[in-house]
């Protein structure tokens, strides 16, 4: 954020734990929560293998192929944020959003590539069922209720970080968690029915069939980030809700420049990158062209959150100077 006030007044508007005295800046909170992820997941891998395997349900596995990449994906994430936090402009005068948006395609290709094994073993799972109806099977109903509590709680807080300020990691993240809870829910009510529909035949499919509909719903997720994110690698323009704002401020601030030639936008992370090519009139001194880009760069980064305008000055063209 522009301030260490907005910050923790941001903080206290989504009802987080107020920050300490020295406010955090949204690097910084963002590092943290994703630190906290990390060790909650590092701590969680080993025993959700145990549990899959002893069940031997597919879904428990699709899940601790989530938990894996998910731990992969937290590390990455952390470690990039800790190097923004802590060094984004000593090295990289425009700090290291393209590095936030790389590790977010990153994070959501590796998963939905994930899903799709997942989607593979699931139907080869269909093509040769086995029975889970078994009482070992309730040890990962009980994992599951235990990942619910956690997940529900991530996935909240999580969400309201990423409202403070524009982060693809972020956003990747509170997705996660949301997508880790829903997984929970689909695979406890399998294995539930596994049980008590034991007497049924097509009992053996519910598993395998949970397991693809998590997968599909986990692709459907991540698509938009993964694409936003090469976009964004791309140094694609905004979008025109955006451009239309940008044009609005122009034509509100029409008198204080001659010309115009041209206008460059891309997102970097969470930060805008404007650039603005104007022709002032040679009766302007540099006092008033000095004051009137001021005047341009408040309103417009004003208008459009998380900007950084720069406004060139081009020198009038042949034609012009004959005008």
């Amino acid at each position: 954020m522009s301030s260490n006030i907005s910050v923790r007044n941001l903080w206290r508007r989504n009802n987080l734990t107020s920050p300490p005295k020295a406010a955090l800046s949204g690097a910084q909170i963002r590092e943290r929560a994703l630190r906290l992820v990390f060790l909650l997941e590092a701590a969680s891998v080993v025993p959700v293998l145990i549990v899959a395997l002893l069940v031997g349900s597919l879904a428990l596995l699709a899940d601790w192929c989530t938990y894996l990449n998910s731990l992969l994906i937290s590390l990455l994430a952390w470690l990039t944020l800790r190097r923004i936090a802590r060094d984004s402009k000593a090295h990289y005068d425009y700090g290291l959003g393209k590095f936030e948006s790389f590790s977010a395609l990153i994070a959501s290709g590796l998963l939905m590539l994930s899903m799709l094994a997942v989607l593979v073993f699931s139907v080869w799972r269909i093509m040769h069922p086995v029975s889970l109806a078994t009482p070992v099977t309730w040890l990962g109903v009980g994992q599951c209720l235990i990942e619910l509590g956690f997940n529900v709680w991530l996935w909240r807080r999580n969400r309201r970080i990423a409202r403070l300020e524009y982060s693809p990691l972020m956003e990747t993240q509170w997705r996660s968690n949301r997508n880790d809870f829903l997984q929970n829910v689909g695979i406890m009510a399998a294995l539930l029915l596994t049980l008590f529909l034991k007497e049924y035949s097509w009992h053996v499919y519910i598993d395998p069939l949970v397991a693809i509909v998590i997968a599909l719903y986990v692709i459907a997720s991540y698509t938009g980030i993964f694409q936003k994110s090469l976009n964004d690698l791309l140094d694609k323009t905004l979008d025109e809700s955006l451009q239309l704002r940008i044009v609005k401020q122009l034509a509100h601030h029409y008198d204080d420049y001659e010309s115009f030639h041209a206008v460059r936008s891309r997102r970097a992370g969470g930060t805008i990158f404007i650039d603005i090519e104007l022709g002032f009139g040679n009766d302007k001194t540099m006092k008033e062209v000095n004051q009137a880009i001021e005047r341009m760069t408040q309103t417009l980064e004003q208008d459009v959150p998380g900007s950084r305008v720069r406004i060139i000055v081009r020198p009038p063209s042949a034609q012009e100077q004959l005008a």
